[in-house]
């Protein structure tokens, strides 16, 4: 029961992260593709980059739904869902740092 448990949390912050991630990779990628619309190479690029990552981002998702209906005793447990979510913000939130020190515009790394 303690695993179906751990189960359900593990795929509920999978689903969760990837579909946060899927919104905020295509926001991105959308913009950047309006903003090169006059440069068909960059365009492309940026399109294709999306489906690349916008297709692993939905098997994460699918992986997290699969995951979930495993579990499905715990599947929409309140607690299950709580810490998810949580999770989902504190790797959000690891993640974002991470991101901005690497490739943030005031930091020591690359910069775009």
């Amino acid at each position: 029961m303690f695993w179906n448990f751990l189960l359900a949390v593990f795929g509920f912050t999978l689903f969760l992260s990837s579909l946060v991630a899927f919104v905020l990779i295509t926001v991105r990628y959308v913009a950047r593709a309006l903003a090169s619309m006059f440069d068909p190479k960059e365009y492309l690029r940026n399109w294709f980059l999306w489906g690349l990552v916008a297709t692993f981002l939905t098997f994460l998702m699918i992986a997290g739904w699969v995951l979930l209906a495993i579990a499905r005793d715990f599947s929409f447990h309140w607690l299950v869902i709580l810490i998810g979510v949580l999770l989902t913000v504190v790797i959000s939130a690891c993640l974002w740092r991470i991101w901005r020190i690497y490739f943030g515009h005031n930091s020591a790394g690359v910069g775009w």
